[in-house]
């Protein structure tokens, strides 16, 4: 199997994006793009309060307000923004700019996973299965991991790997976790890279367990 320690700290150990990091392409830091996007916002153009609440997380050509970024990136979660509504998450889930709230990290994470984006799924999995901010349930973090793995996403293959090889949520199946370690490691996933290495290297040397 290739990995014996238990699945948790996913979302530390797997998903290792910073808070607020932009999404959207940069529009740039000059004075004048962040007085256009502070116009387009404030007339509820959900893309450039994304946008401003990136320039406020980052100090982009203003000064850095995480609490003014949250401020953008919930009218633009409110709004439906998928790329907000991660940020949010990560927020919470943090505490950058919000007080530390794993139950809200989960209810953002969630709408986001509800839209389809794949990094949300993984991002929910991996609180199912840690049992932040909601109840532990294995059965919702595999499925959820795997929605966002069947759509490529290098590290929720990499959890639904460590959750098949435990047997946890679902049957235990050595072959099956370990075909998507090799997806998970083939997109340069650095962890998958060293789990599978560790585990190629104890079968060279005659240890068939890992």
């Amino acid at each position: 199997m290739p990995s014996s320690r238990p699945a948790v700290g996913l979302i530390s150990a797997l998903f290792c994006l910073a808070p607020y990091e932009a999404i959207a392409a940069d529009a740039g830091c000059l004075p004048e793009t962040v007085r256009a996007l502070q116009a387009d916002a404030v007339n509820g153009d959900s893309n450039a309060q994304l946008l401003l609440g990136d320039k406020f997380a980052s100090g982009c050509g203003v000064e850095a307000d995480p609490g003014e970024a949250i401020k953008w990136y919930r009218k633009a979660g409110d709004g439906g923004d998928v790329r907000a509504e991660i940020n949010l998450g990560w927020a919470y889930l943090l505490g950058k700019g919000v007080a530390k709230d794993d139950g809200a990290a989960f209810e953002w994470f969630h709408k986001a996973a509800e839209q389809g984006n794949a990094i949300a799924e993984g991002l929910l999995g991996s609180l199912y299965a840690e049992g932040r901010g909601v109840e532990r349930n294995d059965v919702e973090a595999v499925a959820w991991l795997r929605k966002s793995a069947e759509a490529g996403e290098p590290n929720a293959q990499l959890g639904l790997a460590r959750m098949l090889g435990l047997g946890r949520g679902v049957a235990k199946n050595d072959d099956e976790a370990m075909r998507w370690l090799r997806k998970s490691a083939a997109q340069g996933n650095v962890q998958a890279k060293r789990v599978l290495e560790g585990f190629e290297s104890r079968k060279r040397a005659g240890d068939g367990q890992p």
